[in-house]
């Protein structure tokens, strides 16, 4: 055990006295100098132009069963206090917000 603790003693002092810099003989430079340079811009991974189409399509497909019509006659025509359709335009951008948050980091 003594042995072992006389090794760290002596390694714990080779570290503190050591450089920061080890001389490699240029061998780091060479590798740096070998490696691809870095795009100015991320590529994307993919095109955002199929994800549009999905979207626009789920969208139309949604409106098209929704029942439009019906939904604005009832607001128009009834007693709807704005503070309820506040908290179903926050609901929504809400809901919509973070589906494009989870999407942007999926895609």
């Amino acid at each position: 055990m003594a042995n072992n603790d006389a090794f760290e003693n002596w390694l714990s002092q080779q570290l503190r006295d050591a450089d920061d810099y080890i001389d490699d003989n240029g061998f780091t430079d060479a590798v740096m100098a070998k490696l691809p340079a870095k795009p100015l811009f991320a590529p994307q991974k993919t095109s955002r132009i199929p994800t549009l189409l999905a979207l626009l399509f789920s969208s139309a497909l949604v409106i098209s069963v929704f029942p439009v019509g019906y939904v604005v006659e009832s607001v128009f025509f009834t007693q709807v206090s704005f503070f309820t359709l506040a908290l179903a335009g926050v609901a929504f951008s809400t809901v919509t917000g973070a589906f494009a948050i989870f999407a942007n980091k999926h895609v």
